[in-house]
This record gives C-alpha cells, structure tokens and sequence, in this order.
C-alpha cells in the first residue's frame, strides 16, 4: 500500500541551484525575450525561497515549469525536442534490432540500452552526444548497481508488467526492451506515461509516435511530474500497479518518488545529480539496475 509519506528523495541545496538551472534552460527554449526570461528566473526563485525543505524534487519541478509556461505562454517548450529525439531514435531502430539477433544474450543487452537511452534528458545539463555513441558506450558498460539476474529472473515468470516510462527518444529503446522481454514470455505490458507536458518526459502522443502500443497498452499517471507519485496519480495507473507482479521503473524521476515502494521493483537508470548518486553510494554517470527487494536486504 501506498504510504505519501515514504519513497521520496527530499530536496537538498544543490537542487535549488539546479532548478534555477533549469529554469534558465527552459526559458532560453521559449522565448528571446530578456524580460521575460528574467521575469520567469525571478519567480521561480521566489518560489524555491518559500518551499519546504521536506518537498520531493518531482513535485516542486511540477510547480517550476508550471511557472515557466505561464509566464513564457509556451505550454511546451520542450515540444520539438521531443519530436526530435523520436525521429533520431527510430531511425536506429533496425539497425538496433539487427544488432541483437547476433548477441549471445539480448535480453542484457537490451536493458543495457534501455539504460544507456536515460541519458535523454534535457532537465539535466547532459551535453553533447550522438545516439550513436550512446548505444556504442551502453554495449560496453556494465551496471554499477547489476541486479540483473534477479530481473531475468522475473522476467521469467511474470504475468503482469508496468513499464514506468520517462523520457521521449529513450523510449524507442524501452520498446525494444519490451520486445525481447516478450520473446521470452507472452505476458502483459502496461506502459505509463506523463498526463501532461513537463520537459521531455514521454506523454500519449510520444508513445504512439514511436510504435509503443504495439507492443504495450498505454495509459497515463494524470500529473504533469517527472515522476510517479501513485497517492495523486490516476485511477489507471494505480489499478496497473496494484495488479502487476513486476514494476519495471526508468530514470531518476521515477527512483525519486517510488525508491521505497514495498513491490517487485526494478529500477533501470543513470545517476544523474550527486544528490542521488551520493544515496545510491555511485558515480555521477553511473549506470544502474536495482531490484528494490534486493535494495531493501542490503541495508
């Protein structure tokens, strides 16, 4: 059972840097206009002044960008981005598929890349990269964290998955995933995604543009979060992971806002702020596969 009072990251002082960092960014997207990016800067920073420490990095981004549109009038301005990135993504699609029919395991190489396609976020200051080079990296990385068997293994003898999605352009890679999840066991998938804009976060509209109904039902959490908070998500999104007997779960996000959730978890991400790379006891960069009841015996 869901308790609103658990499983989530608390807000630290680098995340108020951050999310004026962000702000900056995604005002620069919107508009040229100085006024106005100053004007958004200035009350985005006046909202942090008077947010609870106790806040969840999720919820107060929903509130940030909320700002942002309102002010800017782009009520997405991420919007071409996205499309971008799902167009880039797909176009690697056969070669991808071509490529795991000669890996001697492509479920591991799958999830590798699934991981690898994390990197997609343009809430973060990521840089420069190539897709290519991504999927190149990704074949040649292990998981920091590796729970990989204990995934395989789930797999295996699952009959209900949630897929929680988190980024346009990466989930081209969770499709794949999903894919050679299902040359394994016919079982079935429902795939999550955001109820409205908030960066580039996957939505209805994304999902449906790379393909992902072919292989999962899609269905909406209802909040504009970049992030799962199942006690004000939707009645659907709530049924399906209630019913499912594995969670699969992607990006930081999703790990802030459900990292102590009681259920089959298995988070696939890369440790994108030293906030959570210092709770996870990683690198920043590093890419991880957690198996939360695993998490949990750890200690």
């Amino acid at each position: 059972m869901w308790n609103e009072n658990r499983g989530l990251v608390k807000l630290h002082s680098e995340c108020f840097h951050c999310f004026l960092n962000q702000t900056r960014e995604a005002v620069k997207v919107s508009t040229h206009d100085k006024e106005i990016m100053e004007r958004a800067v200035n009350t985005v920073q006046d909202f942090l002044w008077h947010v609870s420490p106790q806040a969840n990095p999720p919820e107060v981004a929903q509130t940030v960008y909320r700002l942002v549109r309102e002010i800017t009038g782009d009520k997405d301005p991420y919007f071409s981005l996205k499309e971008k990135y799902n167009r880039l993504a797909l176009g690697l699609y056969p070669g991808i598929k071509e490529r795991l029919q000669g890996e001697n395991n492509p479920l591991k190489t799958a999830v590798k890349l699934a991981a690898a396609g994390n990197i997609i976020d343009f809430g973060i200051g990521i840089g420069e990269f190539t897709l290519e080079e991504v999927i190149d990296k990704a074949l040649l990385t292990e998981f920091v964290v590796n729970d990989y068997a204990e995934f395989a293994s789930s797999v295996s003898t699952a009959s209900k998955i949630l897929y929680v999605g988190d980024n346009a352009g990466e989930i081209v890679f969770d499709r794949i995933l999903i894919e050679e999840m299902k040359r394994i066991r016919d079982f079935d998938v429902t795939f999550a995604v955001r109820g409205g804009p908030i960066i580039n976060d996957v939505n209805i509209k994304d999902a449906l543009e790379v393909g992902m109904d072919a292989v999962a039902e899609i269905i909406s959490s209802g909040l504009d979060v970049p992030g799962t908070i199942l006690s004000r998500s939707s009645k659907e999104l709530i049924r399906a992971y209630a019913s499912a007997d594995t969670v699969i779960v992607k990006g930081q996000g999703n790990y802030e806002t459900l990292n102590e959730e009681n259920k089959n978890i298995f988070f696939i991400l890369r440790a994108k702020c030293q906030v959570v790379a210092r709770e996870l006891k990683v690198n920043l960069g590093d890419q991880l596969l957690i198996s939360q009841k695993k998490q949990w015996s750890r200690g």
